[in-house]
Parts: C-alpha cells; sequence; structure tokens
C-alpha cells in the first residue's frame, strides 16, 4: 500500500482547434461540428475479449466529470475502449493514482464535490470496457445513480439439476441480506445471472456509473472504505442512507478486462 498516494489530477480536456474562450457550451458545439469525423468510428478490442464497437459521433453540449480511479497496471483494451466513448472536449477528467482502490475512489468522489461545472460524475474502472454509447445512455435515464454491469474475473462451478458441472462468471450485482453485528459487515447475496431492463439492486460495483451533483453532494466526503464488506458495497450503502436508488441497466453489458466473455 502506497504511504501518501498521489493527489487527484483535475484536467480540462480541450480540443486541439480551440474555439473561442468567449464561446458558451452550446455555440461552441456548433463551431467544432466541421471539425468532428461524421463518419461512424469502428474499433476492434484484441484478446480475451473481441467486441465490435462502432457508433455515430454525437456532440453533448454541457461538461461532466469522467473519474477513473487507476492503480499501477492500465490496460490497453481500456484505452482502446476510452477513445470511442462520448467524452467531449469541455468535460472534466479526474485521475487518481493509488494502491488502496478505497483512496483511489475517494481523491475522484471528493475531486466531483470540489468541482463546480459538471453535473454528473460517470465512473468507470480502470479495466472496464463499456459500450460506446454508455455515456448518452445513462444521462438520458436522467436517475440520480445508474449503471452498467459487467462479470467477476473469477470463474465459479456450479451443478446443473443432471449433475454436470459448469463454469460461470456472476455479475457485479447483490442482494442485500442482513447486517452482522459480531463482524460489523453487510452481508449481500451474489446474482448468478444478468435480469433485463432497469431495476433497483442492493449493490452492484462501481466500474460504469453515472451519479448525479447532488446525491454526490448528499453522501459527502470519503464515502469509500473496506468498514462494511467491501468498498462499493459500502459506497451502495451510503447512497441508500442518503435517500436514493441504485439502479443497474442490464441493456449496458460491459466487458471487464482479463473476462473470456460479457
Amino acid at each position: 500500500m502506497r504511504n501518501s498516494p498521489l493527489k487527484v489530477k483535475l484536467m480540462s480536456r480541450t480540443n486541439h482547434k480551440r474555439a473561442p474562450a468567449s464561446l458558451g457550451y452550446e455555440d461552441m458545439a456548433e463551431k467544432i461540428k466541421d471539425i468532428i469525423p461524421k463518419e461512424k468510428v469502428s474499433k476492434k478490442i484484441e484478446g480475451p475479449v473481441v467486441k465490435n464497437l462502432t457508433r455515430n459521433v454525437s456532440i453533448r453540449t454541457f461538461p461532466i466529470a469522467i473519474g477513473i480511479p487507476m492503480d499501477e497496471v492500465l490496460f490497453s483494451q481500456f484505452l482502446s475502449n476510452l477513445m470511442n466513448l462520448s467524452i467531449m472536449p469541455w468535460d472534466m477528467v479526474l485521475t487518481s493514482v493509488s494502491t488502496f482502490v478505497c483512496d483511489a475512489r475517494n481523491k475522484i468522489h471528493n475531486g466531483f464535490i470540489e468541482s463546480k461545472g459538471p453535473t454528473h460524475l460517470f465512473r468507470i474502472g480502470s479495466d472496464g470496457l463499456p459500450p460506446p454509447d454508455t455515456i448518452e445512455r445513462l444521462l438520458r435515464h436522467d436517475l440520480p445513480v445508474v449503471g452498467g454491469w459487467y462479470r467477476k474475473k473469477e470463474r465459479f462451478s456450479v451443478k446443473d439439476l443432471d449433475g454436470t458441472t459448469k463454469q460461470i462468471q456472476r455479475p457485479v450485482v447483490y442482494d442485500y441480506d442482513s447486517f452482522d453485528e459480531k463482524i460489523g459487515k453487510y452481508l449481500f447475496t451474489e446474482r448468478f445471472d444478468a435480469g433485463k431492463g432497469l431495476e433497483k439492486v442492493d449493490g452492484m460495483g462501481a466500474g460504469c456509473w453515472m451519479i448525479r451533483r447532488d446525491v454526490a453532494e448528499a453522501i459527502g466526503k470519503d464515502p469509500f472504505s473496506l468498514d462494511f464488506g467491501g468498498e462499493d458495497l459500502t459506497f451502495c450503502k451510503s447512497i441508500n442512507k442518503a435517500g436514493f436508488d441504485v439502479i443497474v441497466d442490464w441493456d449496458i453489458s460491459c466487458a471487464h478486462a482479463g473476462v473470456s466473455y460479457v
């Protein structure tokens, strides 16, 4: 564990052909339409996960924050996938490098609260590979907290009714069971397979979330910890305590670097 993790890096992305600083976001969007290619953008991820990522370039005229907590390793698959997401020149990018995941995620969360412009925080894990239109789809839901889903990297052996054994990778989505006073941890039941559409859930991995500013501010700073059984689950409980729901969009299936299928 790093004794003194690096500070959050706040970067304002700007296009290489800048519009006048006096322009508003809407006017700037109109100005840069001519320098953004109109054709479809297609990329393939090579390796254990191969997906055809095709999207039409779109223009979003308001800024959001893109939060990427990172450790010492950054997958090349992640960078290839990141370039296909609709990140606008006026978006804020928050990164934090730390070998302690709670510290890295808290720095992203705190940096978003301290910023004043972005209306939403899009959290993406540095091993997460969401579909290219994920940002637009999550914003379109207009929900306090909504995210895509992905499977665990670990494989689990399960037996079918006929006695045969198969290997599965469970979704990183959980149902709340109880709170164990003796060990001071929340107990959750893991999902075995994906659901459909939008669903309220008790816990899920924070590798592909869209969080509204009012939710982040209601929760407050430094919400991630390992005190109650896992940093993501503890954060989900903080969301619930603040009066909001955690929603998963089962139609947004993300690849997880190192996973052989999604």
